[in-house]
């Protein structure tokens, strides 16, 4: 028996670019041995490969830019304030 693995999109929200660009990239890399654990992914319900997806999504990155900015704000603000 052979069991030939569908791609992730048709297991995503299309509309979802998170959801999308990880479902591209890891059908890309389908081939690539060094990466073998991540497809125990080929066996999960379409639910658990989107929440995987968007678990993946880089939110840590624009959360640091944020607040970096509001500090950059706050330390504006009480400089303005103090002058």
């Amino acid at each position: 028996m052979e069991i030939i693995a569908r791609s992730y999109t048709t297991a995503i929200d299309r509309s979802d670019p998170v959801q999308f660009g990880y479902a591209r990239l890891f059908d890309q890399n389908r081939g690539n041995a060094a990466l073998s654990e991540l497809y125990g992914l080929d066996f999960a319900s379409a639910q658990t490969i989107q929440s995987t997806f968007d678990g993946l999504a880089p939110v840590g990155e624009t959360a640091v830019q944020q607040l970096a900015a509001q500090s950059y704000q706050n330390l504006q603000t009480f400089n303005a304030n103090r002058l």
